[in-house]
C-alpha cells in the first residue's frame, strides 16, 4: 500500500511577463486528471479499472490517501507516461512517486467515536 498526501498547496508560476505569482495546486483533481490523459490510449478495461482508482480518490474526504499496490501503479503508469510536466509540478510529482509504503498489518482502524478496534 502507498500513502499519498492530496492537501492542496501553493506553488509560484512565471508568468509571461516575467512575474510571479502563487497559484493553488489541487494534488487530488490534478492525479485523477492524469489518470485519463487521452495519449495513453487507454483501453476499455484499463479505462475502467483507472475509473475505479479515480472515484476512490475524488470521494475520499481525508487529506491523504492508501492505495492498494494495483490502484497505485495506475496513479504511478499515468504519471511517468505523461510528458509535459513544467516546474510547478515538481511537489505534485514527488508526492505521488515517492509516496510512502504502508505495510497494511501495522494500520490501526479508528471507530467513528474515536477508539482502536
Amino acid at each position: 500500500m502507498r500513502q499519498i498526501d492530496l492537501t492542496k498547496y501553493t506553488t509560484p508560476v512565471k508568468l509571461p511577463d516575467g512575474s510571479e505569482r502563487q497559484q493553488e495546486y489541487d494534488v487530488r483533481e490534478s492525479l485523477i486528471m492524469l489518470l485519463f490523459v487521452r495519449s495513453q490510449q487507454l483501453n476499455a478495461r484499463q479505462l475502467l479499472e483507472r475509473d475505479d482508482v479515480a472515484r476512490k480518490i475524488r470521494d475520499h474526504q481525508g487529506d491523504t490517501i492508501l492505495l492498494e499496490d494495483s490502484e497505485y501503479a495506475q496513479a504511478e503508469g499515468a504519471i511517468n507516461s505523461f510528458a509535459g510536466f513544467g516546474q510547478e509540478d515538481v511537489a505534485f510529482v514527488k508526492r505521488v512517486l515517492e509516496a510512502e509504503k504502508v505495510d497494511g498489518r501495522d494500520l490501526k482502524i479508528v471507530k467513528k467515536d474515536g477508539s482502536h478496534a
